[in-house]
């Protein structure tokens, strides 16, 4: 929410019609309801919004993944706790 491209948790972020294996995803989801059954696709659409030099800005300030490559998001694939998202 820091980068202004959610604007609550309440914000809804609709479904892309794509159907998945979990039925909890096939559908609109605010980010409380999407943190609650861990919806790939949300947080997919949520990095896409936030763009790639943002994320980077982000997880480089939470050291997420410390002590592994500084620019790992130089591809348009970022893979978070074995999940590929695709930022463009």
């Amino acid at each position: 929410m820091q980068t202004g491209k959610i604007s609550s948790d309440s914000m809804v972020i609709p479904w892309d019609g794509v159907t998945r294996n979990i039925p909890d995803w096939n559908k609109d989801l605010n980010m409380y309801e999407a943190f609650r059954v861990s919806s790939v696709p949300y947080y997919q659409e949520v990095a896409r919004r936030i763009g790639r030099d943002t994320m980077q800005f982000w997880l480089d300030s939470l050291k997420y993944g410390a002590g592994k490559d500084k620019n790992s998001i130089k591809s348009p694939k970022l893979t978070v706790s074995g999940w590929t998202i695709q930022l463009e």
